[in-house]
């Protein structure tokens, strides 16, 4: 199964070291190289950051197919959280308020 993580350098450093593909790329080449990375992986782990430079569409698609998996994940640092969609759809749905 080919992996691939996208994100700081450091993490990217771990991932690699798992055996994964790792990137960090720079913010305005974040989404040609996500682009091409979903035609190519089975598995696409992101990190908050480089979330917030894909474009909204293409990312809820990407995060709404089954294949390849595209899931986002902590960065090492800690400083950035993936979001809590499950907190997010509950809001929605008015089950949980702010």
């Amino acid at each position: 199964m080919r992996v691939a993580f996208v994100g700081d350098r450091y993490s990217a450093l771990g991932f690699r070291l798992a055996g994964a593909d790792a990137y960090a790329p720079k913010p305005h080449e974040a989404q040609r190289l996500l682009e091409r990375l979903h035609e190519t992986v089975e598995m696409m782990l992101l990190t908050p950051a480089v979330a917030e430079h894909a474009r909204p569409d293409w990312l809820a698609a990407a995060l709404a197919q089954p294949y390849p998996l595209t899931l986002i994940v902590a960065e090492a640092s800690g400083q950035q959280r993936p979001p809590d969609f499950a907190a997010r759809i509950r809001r929605i749905l008015g089950v949980e308020s702010n």
